[in-house]
């Protein structure tokens, strides 16, 4: 299904792609790898950013996009809700498929978003020293279409 994107959300894919080649270029200069960013947009207009959180104990890893979202409740309030995520990570050239997040993101993104966020995939290619093209095509699909049935614990009387 196709999604114009909105002026918020054109927004936030504006500022994704200076934030990640400012991060990206920071990380080559002290020799990192690329990773996936993920940039939040809540419903009261904030972004936050987020990056994985990877340690040598799987368990404790944090993908991007709950990194994101976290953010945003540290900065708002849980009561905060996901408008848009957009999610990018570093593909080795312009025709390899986007990365789109995992399952644990995709109810996160759910949970504290609704059935009609916005999730934006795209991927940024390191073409030489310093030096990406970003977003060379992007996916927009809705929080329902990634996560069709939500999990939903029973209620009890």
């Amino acid at each position: 299904m196709a999604h114009d994107l909105t002026e918020d959300e054109e927004e936030l894919v504006s500022y994704a792609r200076e934030k990640i080649v400012e991060h990206a270029q920071k990380r080559w200069e002290e020799g990192l790898y690329d990773v996936l960013y993920a940039f939040v947009l809540s419903d009261n207009g904030g972004i936050y950013a987020g990056k994985p959180f990877e340690s040598n104990q799987p368990s404790f890893n944090v993908c991007a996009e709950r990194h994101a979202i976290n953010q945003m409740q540290y900065e708002e309030s849980e009561q905060a809700t996901v408008e848009a995520i957009l999610v990018a990570g570093p593909v080795p050239d312009e025709d390899h498929p986007e990365t789109m997040p995992c399952g644990a993101c995709r109810h996160a993104i759910n949970e504290f978003g609704d059935k009609d966020t916005t999730v934006i995939v795209s991927s940024f290619v390191r073409e030489r020293k310093g030096e990406w093209t970003m977003f060379p095509k992007i996916r927009v699909f809705t929080a329902r279409e990634l996560y069709p049935e939500s999990y939903k614990p029973v209620e009890w009387d």
